[in-house]
């Protein structure tokens, strides 16, 4: 091979690189976001060319002593080749991002930088090696130029192999985005934030604590149904349970959360078929690769699909995770209840073992009819117990909250839902009750010096009280900062 070829090689290659600086060039008037990774490619590029000019010069002077350097630069597979077959690959992305030929034709410009600064830092080191090896044929280095040809060519193999890699995952989101929106789905994300905002950190706890809560996640083809009066809590209870879900088992590839709220403050959130749409994205966002039931809706007709086929579908992407957990609040703010019932009722039949549905709305009488069948376990409404016996009395609801803390299986909490006392003298009789006999005398003393406390006593002086056996019925001058003397004298 003469020094012509290698030339003529050489001469290829510049011209390819002046094309991405002109490119690089309309990119960086146009583009304003990527403007500093469109200069740093710009100028890696204007480098190259420089280098090549003096390879250039070398083929032109081919003498003997570099016949042997252009023959290694020209070869097969050689750095030459090498480097003319990723700058046309570099090429071919430049253009790709300049839009459609069509909108070109009618004016319109449709630049997109199609690289990240990930993309462009993978670039820029292909390139500087690229460089590297020319310079080191430059200095007429036979020796180390044949082995860093060699480690160059695999350093540059691996280095196509994960662009090709990026490449290949960068069309497969592209793709899936595309069906995305051709699904046009809703996002539920917006009213999870605005329920969260008004949770307190542990709002919630009792329930995502209980058993009922642990078995449903546990069960296969598990249904819950939360029901509760309007205004009892219900759709921040679920922003929890969907908080505390996606906590678990984010970091489980096989494992996939979807949830939905309706709202009857959005009428588009209130249709079951959107709920599907939602589902569908969702979980589809969560696989490595576009499902192929998904793809397979999107290719068969760019028509919107009906919704046997964005049931058909929801049943196959489901099936694609080992476990999936679908949570639905308001199922009573939904305008196709009877469509949404049926969808329910549907899921359950499929008898999959990889789901679980929990689902949130107010008791009436048409949904419960609907969703008895496919319950698997059900909470009782404990908001609702409390609202209905307190009659606005705050304390008697706290009394009662803290006795129903103390109930660790269903059984006990039924039996004390059905047992709470009616007034707050009877609530605090029942608590007074329940203090064991070898405490009550300290419990008698309490009470009395809370009694006739000037203020409230601190946890230490309640102590105090407690240790120290009074035998004379006169109270200290130095307790009088306590206990009114007079008063004590008296009643002691």
């Amino acid at each position: 091979m003469d020094g012509l070829s290698a030339a003529a090689s050489v001469i290829a290659v510049v011209q390819i690189s002046t094309q991405i600086f002109e490119l690089c060039q309309e990119y960086y008037s146009e583009v304003k976001d990527a403007r500093k990774d469109i200069q740093r490619l710009r100028n890696e590029v204007t480098s190259l060319q420089d280098v090549l000019t003096n390879v250039e010069d070398l083929a032109e002077d081919s003498g003997s002593a570099n016949l042997s350097v252009l023959n290694l630069l020209n070869q097969q597979d050689g750095p030459l080749r090498q480097c003319q077959k990723d700058l046309v690959g570099l090429v071919a992305k430049l253009e790709l991002g300049q839009g459609k030929n069509t909108m070109k034709r009618f004016g319109m410009r449709a630049l997109k930088w199609p690289f990240s600064s990930k993309d462009v830092e993978k670039l820029l080191i292909t390139i500087g090696r690229h460089k590297a090896t020319f310079n080191l044929a430059l200095s007429a280095d036979h020796i180390g130029l044949a082995r860093a040809i060699k480690d160059d060519v695999a350093r540059l193999n691996n280095s196509i192999a994960e662009l090709q890699v990026g490449q290949k995952e960068f069309l497969v989101d592209e793709r899936r985005q595309k069906i995305h929106q051709w699904l046009s789905p809703l996002d539920p994300s917006s009213n999870h934030n605005a329920a969260c905002k008004k949770r307190q950190p542990t709002t919630g706890a009792w329930f995502v604590g209980s058993d009922q809560y642990e078995k449903w996640k546990t069960t296969s083809n598990s249904f819950l149904w939360l029901h509760g009066i309007p205004g009892c809590g219900k759709t921040i209870l679920c922003s929890t349970i969907v908080q505390d879900v996606i906590r678990q088992y984010q970091s489980e590839p096989e494992f996939a959360v979807a949830y939905f709220y309706f709202d009857f403050n959005d009428s588009e959130k209130q249709r079951h078929d959107n709920f599907i749409r939602s589902l569908i994205v969702q979980l589809s966002t969560q696989s490595e690769k576009t499902p192929e039931s998904l793809e397979a809706l999107f290719t068969g007709s760019r028509q919107q699909p009906t919704t046997d086929a964005l049931t058909s579908t929801l049943q196959q992407i489901i099936g694609d995770f080992q476990q999936t957990f679908i949570l639905i609040d308001a199922l009573d703010e939904c305008n196709q209840r009877e469509e949404l019932l049926e969808l329910m009722e549907t899921i359950v039949g499929w008898k999959s073992e990889k789901v679980h549905i929990l689902a949130t709305s107010r008791r009436e009488r048409e949904i419960e009819e609907a969703l008895q069948p496919l319950i698997t376990d059900q909470i009782l409404e404990i908001e609702e117990t409390l609202r209905d016996g307190a009659h606005g009395m705050f304390r008697w609801v706290v009394c009662q909250l803290d006795s129903l803390k103390k109930c660790l299986k269903l059984d006990a909490l039924r039996r004390a839902l059905n047992s709470l006392p009616k007034t707050l003298d009877d609530t605090y009789a029942r608590i007074l009750r329940s203090i064991d006999e070898e405490y009550s005398q300290d419990a008698f003393r309490i009470l009395q010096w809370l009694a006739y406390s000037a203020r409230p006593l601190r946890i230490e002086e309640v102590a105090e009280v407690v240790a120290v056996k009074i035998v004379e019925k006169a109270i200290p001058v130095t307790c009088s900062g306590v206990a009114t003397r007079r008063i004590l004298r008296k009643r002691l």
